[in-house]
């Protein structure tokens, strides 16, 4: 049965609330705050999943941030259905798949083809193989 757009932005909250949760669980491990005063919730960047100490709670927030980065990858893609604008969110895909893969690297690679993220989408919905043709 295919979920709706509304049940999956649901479970996407759902997510990003147990997210949160554990970002806090782990703050209060490591003994630390928040880099921004006054805000309620750690954002997993300031977390150092590696210490041993988050060994615990290490398996669940990979596992949610799987879960997260599939719901929002299934999220965008039925918007751009409903806006009839799937070829350009499939480009985006291609383009920040790249930089992923290019890792660190990927700023320097946009620099060295006088590139942005918003003109390699571009150069890819214009070119599908546009990546396979520069590299």
């Amino acid at each position: 049965m295919t979920r709706s757009l509304e049940d999956l932005l649901s479970s996407y909250r759902a997510v990003e609330h147990k997210l949160d949760s554990l970002n806090m669980d782990a703050a209060s491990i490591l003994d630390i705050l928040p880099l921004q005063p006054g805000r309620k919730f750690w954002s997993s960047t300031e977390i150092d999943w590696n210490d041993p100490r988050l060994q615990p709670l290490k398996g669940k927030y990979d596992e949610l941030t799987e879960k997260h980065r599939k719901l929002s990858q299934e999220i965008g893609r039925r918007e751009a259905i409903r806006d009839d604008d799937l070829p350009r969110w499939e480009a985006k895909q291609m383009a920040y798949d790249w930089l992923h893969i290019l890792g660190d690297d990927g700023n320097r690679w946009l620099l060295d083809h006088k590139l942005t993220t918003i003109t390699l989408t571009e150069k890819i919905l214009e070119n599908p193989n546009f990546l396979e043709e520069v590299v």
